[in-house]
């Protein structure tokens, strides 16, 4: 009998083209952006729950009491060592960093990190050879992951006990030390937070010796877990902490503690955070894919219902010969199920080709894996079965609301099913016009932040690192090029991250402090960049203490110190010479901090030299600066590691796209987000207008009678066009009065997100209203125009 209904399904398909061709496309594209939406939401949900203590796991963060909106993934090393001796709830710790070293004199590429042979236990490792008590014992040993051992070594088992030299690339020296492998873990899951390649001791770290000193406490440059009892309160813990470093740090640092399985989706706004993803990304994946999922539905039960329609003088003829009400039932499910069926297997067919592109699009590492991520299987499974059995039930009430006689005899009214149609291609036009509304309002709000109303200027400027201390040589070297406008020596903006702090305390009440940002510059500096300077003057060489002596301020700094005339000011940092506008340094994420700047000792620093250049071709000024440095005896490297490569003296390297770098790290996210939400509305339009084609097909089908006697009695084609077209621009323009207010309260809630927000223009609604009527006409104009040249003898020969 199962049999029967499948061949029925099978000739009821390939006779009812092309409605059933345009359904089975619609539903498959339909299914392969479910799937891809689904897919994301469940990559990025149950992160580093493998770990067996993950309940039990903490992240260390730190943030300030003048500055609670930045809140940063790292902290100084000693201090977690002292909250773990003073506060009983805290079983274990570990501090890692991640660093750049050689490897037998090759730059390692991954992840390598020094940290605390503690690590091992307190997340979960599967050593797969070795012994990780080895790790524990003694300094000079390392674990590496399966995939690092399988790179550097033929066998994997052979790997332990083999010596690899290790050195740190610190400033220019570089000391080599052999290093024994202990043991070899299997590599963690693509769902993991950590995912190191090779584990050094900590005490090995050049940077862990120096922030452990005493006088380097604003040193935070680790990442810091803790394990804690069971029936720990970490309500109490934070404050026992904040207690004990309260009076040991003049930062004014306030510690928090962020569960494990929390980072990947809660570190948005968390700075030093490695590749997490935010909570209202994931909320905005499964919004859209709701929104896709039911457009196709709409679209499948739209066509269905065309299909049945055409059909039901066949199902009327079934039950006259004995067919019951389940049978009814059991056709339409065994009919829905095998569309849904194969229109899933196609989307997951298109999902998994496609995944590479997908992945190299967004930047991500989605894989299809059972192993890695079973929960997509299952709820994908789910969702078809589901999807199969709700469009069943409504298609077995649409085929049995007529009777059998009102059927045989012609006088059905399909006057439901145009309405239910109309209907349809309403909500489906709402949700495309809504979509083009956010898409158009987020590339507005990414062009904001990225291009405009950041209070400086970075056009036609590139860096150019060193590995020498003092630029007095490299500077002049730099200003023999012709094209050169200026050179500034110091911090580079924007700045990723965060940036340094400093306690600053007025002269006349200095039991007052402040935490300010501050930059270290030189001269040239504030009008390379073209910061507005509202107040004094700028640092110069012509005044000697300005070296030691003095400082320049941010308007925001001069409010927080409340300082109606800054200028003359005395702090511990400095005498204030001068006051910039306020100026965006950092993400647009977050308000604007108060700050300094104070001025650089350019014989001691290593730091990036920023130049300034009048040509227009980038590429042909780096050419030429390349050539006028290696004339001038300088290294240039490919790379900014490079520069510090042995016997290579006077190592530079330029760096032509920093901003455009710095710029799509501080708004990776948001890229990804804009590029997923425009691909997902042209998906949406795409399916949208199948399933509007196959309306206007069904619709043209029935008023093909209509349209012949109108042109037998005189009507021209333009004005059965109109009476078509006419009654659908009635749809869109509904449509687009439903869309506006529902797009402008959720581009209005996404907004809210940012400090900084571009506006609401009119022209975004004008603009997605107006693409949606276009090409919504142009796709049906071609329907109309050949159903209004269609012979009228063809379709009233019958009559």
């Amino acid at each position: 009998m199962i049999l029967h209904y499948i061949k029925y399904a099978y000739w009821n398909f390939i006779n009812q083209r092309p409605y059933s061709f345009i359904n089975l496309i619609g539903l498959s594209l339909g299914m392969w952006i479910v799937f891809l939406a689904l897919l994301m939401v469940t990559h990025h949900t149950g992160f580093d729950t493998f770990h067996k203590n993950y309940k039990n796991i903490y992240r260390v963060l730190t943030t300030s009491t003048e500055d609670k909106q930045n809140i940063s993934g790292y902290t100084n090393p000693a201090v977690i060592g002292e909250m773990s001796e003073t506060v009983p709830e805290i079983i274990n710790y570990s501090r890692y960093a991640y660093q750049m070293i050689n490897i037998n004199g090759v730059l390692a590429h991954g992840y390598t990190c020094f940290a605390d042979p503690d690590i091992v236990d307190l997340f979960t490792f599967q050593l797969l050879y070795g012994d990780f008590g080895q790790f524990n014992k003694a300094s000079k040993t390392m674990v590496v992951s399966a995939s690092f051992a399988k790179k550097h070594f033929k066998n994997i088992a052979n790997a332990t006990g083999q010596f690899l030299d290790l050195s740190e690339r610190t400033g220019g020296k570089e000391q080599k030390e052999a290093y024994r492998i202990v043991a070899v873990f299997k590599d963690f899951p693509v769902k993991s937070t950590f995912r190191p390649d090779l584990i050094v001791p900590i005490e090995n770290s050049s940077r862990y010796k120096y922030a452990s000193q005493s006088e380097n406490r604003g040193d935070e440059r680790f990442n810091a877990y803790l394990t804690l009892k069971t029936d720990a309160d970490i309500e109490w813990v934070e404050q026992k902490i904040n207690e004990i470093e309260q009076d040991k740090s003049r930062f004014k640092t306030v510690f928090k503690l962020q569960p494990l399985e929390d980072v990947h989706l809660h570190s948005g706004e968390i700075t030093w955070s490695r590749a997490t993803q935010s909570v209202e990304g994931i909320f905005l994946f499964a919004g859209i894919g709701v929104l896709v999922l039911i457009i196709s539905l709409l679209n499948f039960m739209l066509l269905y219902s065309a299909i049945s329609e055409r059909n039901t003088k066949s199902m009327a003829l079934r039950k006259v010969m004995g067919m019951d009400k389940m049978d009814t039932l059991k056709i339409v499910f065994i009919e829905s199920l095998l569309i849904c069926l194969v229109a899933g297997f196609i989307g997951a067919f298109l999902l998994h080709y496609s995944l590479g592109y997908i992945n190299e699009f967004l930047r991500d590492q989605l894989v299809l894996s059972i192993n890695e991520n079973w929960s997509f299987f299952v709820i994908a499974i789910a969702l078809i079965f589901i999807t199969a059995f709700l469009t069943s039930i409504y298609f077995y009430r649409h085929i049995s609301r007529h009777g059998v006689i009102e059927v045989l005899e012609k006088q059905a009214s399909p006057r439901h099913n145009l309405f239910f149609g109309n209907g349809v291609v309403l909500a489906q036009l709402v949700i495309v016009t809504a979509m083009l509304v956010f898409s158009f309002a987020y590339y507005k709000q990414l062009d904001f932040m990225m291009n405009q109303g950041k209070g400086f200027n970075t056009d036609k400027v590139i860096h150019v690192y060193r590995n020498m201390q003092g630029t007095s040589l490299l500077e002049d070297v730099i200003l023999q090029h012709p094209d050169v406008k200026g050179i500034a020596i110091g911090e580079s903006l924007p700045v990723y991250g965060s940036s340094q702090k400093s306690v600053v305390a007025l002269k006349d009440a200095p039991t007052q402090e402040f935490v300010l940002e501050f930059m270290n510059v030189d001269e040239n500096f504030i009008p390379l960049y073209e910061i507005q300077l509202k107040e004094g003057r700028n640092f110069s060489t012509t005044f000697t203490t300005d070296a030691t002596e003095s400082i320049i301020i941010n308007e925001a700094a001069a409010k927080l110190m409340n300082l109606k005339h800054p200028i003359g000011t005395v702090t511990n940092s400095g005498t204030i010479i001068g006051v910039v506008a306020d100026f965006k340094f950092e993400t647009f994420k977050k308000t604007l901090k108060p700050m300094f700047f104070r001025m650089i000792n350019k014989a001691q620093v290593i730091g990036p030299v920023t130049v300034k250049f009048s040509t227009e071709s980038k590429q042909s000024f780096v050419n030429g600066l390349e050539d006028l440095l290696e004339e001038n005896q300088f290294f240039v490297a490919e790379s900014h590691p490079d520069i510090w490569q042995t016997g290579k003296g006077n190592g530079v390297f330029i760096e032509k796209d920093y901003v455009e770098r710095t710029m799509s790290y501080m708004y990776a996210d948001e890229k990804t987000l804009q590029k997923v939400v425009s691909f997902f509305t042209l998906m949406a339009i795409l399916i949208s207008l199948m399933g509007i084609v196959g309306m206007f097909l069904y619709k043209t089908e029935r008023h093909a009678k209509e349209i012949g006697i109108r042109k037998v009695n005189g009507a021209s084609v333009k004005e059965i066009l109109l009476m078509l077209n006419g009654d659908f621009a009635k749809w869109i323009v509904l449509a687009f009065v439903i869309a506006c207010p529902v797009a402008y309260y959720v581009t209005q809630k996404w907004l809210e997100n940012f400090a900084y927000k571009t506006t609401l223009d009119w022209w975004i609604f004008g603009l997605a209203g107006l693409l949606t009527l276009v090409v919504a006409l142009l796709t049906v104009s071609g329907l109309s125009y050949r159903a209004a040249i269609t012979n009228p003898v063809n379709v009233l020969k019958d009559e």
